[in-house]
């Protein structure tokens, strides 16, 4: 029999973005195996990165309800946010006034919308998609409710209080955000993570947590975005090129051991080409020109999810940045590395060598792992792969495909919506 999902995000097309990618490659796949969705969000934000690619992979009959804020945007702070988006001090700031996150103004317009379609709709669950963190407690609120029977879910994109992206500003705002996490968890019947750590913190920490309640589903890739992409050529087409995608964030992946390696194989005769696709909350391209690698620094700025894909397919190689001297560091990984997987290029990783990240390139042998805080292992980790001295497998990989993920899900939902 056909399910039908109501899914509670705030990040959905045409917004871009990483975020948005998880469940638009769920609804694709689930879709194809008898699913129906409705899909609550908001408005799509004019400052953020827009894909409306995103919309074709959509199946025809799914219903999207938008709405906006009704708190957040007003007043000093959105003042602020306006000319200092992306900032440390702005999500400083946001973090001081906001304890959970800036988007809790969107809780009430979506707690309605919900009411609204369980009322019209019978759904078979109902699906929350966190960050922003503020919708795990939404999803609470609605599991508690005896107003509405449907199951509730909630599936962790990213990890709350143990993300190392995470900014607070005094012990009590930490305090309290954890507080409000337990409290959260512990009263959604269903989860799903991209992180086998974050289903470990909550065993630890929250009292008769059921991890069988539970299915750690990662990121991945998905093989259709590979089919028919164009060549892409580089240049200099016979130097050697590697690449970053996602966002520079100066406390946790600044590339500074990065470049200060391929200045010194520059003084070397080995140069060696730098892509940054995405944002930066600093400017890269200063901190390219301050270790004289400017013609070496390539900056492409935020692209279109196919179109990131076809530059990212002629590269050699690419980076994942974890400062291992930032507080759980260990914790994280980012949408892209699966990418990086499927593209079968390697990945130079410098990232704790104890952390779930180091595990994924371990288990595909994909690449190399080494300090980001000693300069002379990532030199010669760069010199590997300048050379080509090493081959890798990149086995099981198959596993992170969007569709066999898909089919893991409705196998989870099967067994406990029943």
């Amino acid at each position: 029999m056909a399910r039908h999902g109501l899914i509670v995000t705030y990040y959905f097309p045409p917004a871009g973005g990483g975020g948005v990618q998880r469940w638009i490659k769920f609804i694709k796949y689930l879709s194809r195996l008898g699913w129906r969705f409705t899909v609550i969000t908001a408005q799509v934000e004019k400052s953020n990165p827009l894909d409306p690619s995103f919309l074709d992979e959509l199946p025809s009959d799914i219903t999207i309800v938008r709405s906006s804020e009704t708190q957040t945007r007003a007043g000093w702070l959105g003042r602020i946010r306006s000319r200092l988006s992306g900032s440390y001090w702005l999500r400083w700031l946001s973090a001081w006034y906001y304890v959970t996150d800036s988007r809790i103004g969107w809780n009430k317009m979506a707690a309605t919308n919900i009411q609204q379609q369980i009322e019209q709709t019978k759904y078979d669950v109902i699906i929350f998609s966190s960050p922003p963190y503020s919708l795990a407690r939404l999803a609470t609120s609605v599991a508690a409710s005896k107003q509405q029977p449907v199951p509730v879910c909630l599936d962790m994109r990213d990890p709350w209080t143990i993300n190392p992206y995470k900014i607070y500003p005094t012990p009590f705002h930490g305090f309290w955000d954890k507080k409000r996490e337990k409290q959260s968890i512990a009263g959604v019947p269903l989860i799903i993570s991209a992180y086998r750590s974050t289903i470990d913190h909550y065993r630890d920490c929250i009292p008769h947590f059921n991890p069988a309640n539970c299915l750690y589903l990662p990121n991945g890739y998905d093989e259709e975005d590979f089919i028919n992409l164009p060549e892409y050529r580089l240049a200099p087409a016979d130097h050697c090129h590697i690449a970053f995608s996602g966002s520079f964030y100066s406390h946790l992946n600044k590339p500074d051991v990065l470049f200060t390696a391929l200045s010194k194989l520059k003084n070397r005769g080995i140069k060696i080409h730098f892509h940054h696709f995405g944002e930066s909350v600093y400017d890269v391209s200063k901190l390219a020109k301050s270790f004289d690698l400017q013609d070496q620094f390539h900056k492409w700025g935020y692209q279109s999810h196919r179109e990131c894909l076809k530059k990212l397919q002629a590269m050699n190689a690419y980076v994942l940045i974890l400062n291992e001297g930032i507080k759980n560091a260990d914790k994280t990984i980012g949408g892209k590395v699966y990418e990086y997987l499927r593209l079968r290029k390697p990945i130079l990783a410098l990232i704790p060598e104890q952390s779930e990240a180091a595990r994924l390139i371990r288990d595909t042998d994909s690449g190399i792992i080494c300090s980001g805080l000693k300069i002379d292992s990532v030199i010669e980790a760069l010199t590997v792969i300048y050379l080509k001295q090493r081959r890798f497998t990149f086995k099981n990989i198959e596993q992170y495909d969007r569709y066999r993920q898909a089919r893991q899900l409705q196998q989870f939902f099967e067994e406990k919506l029943a």
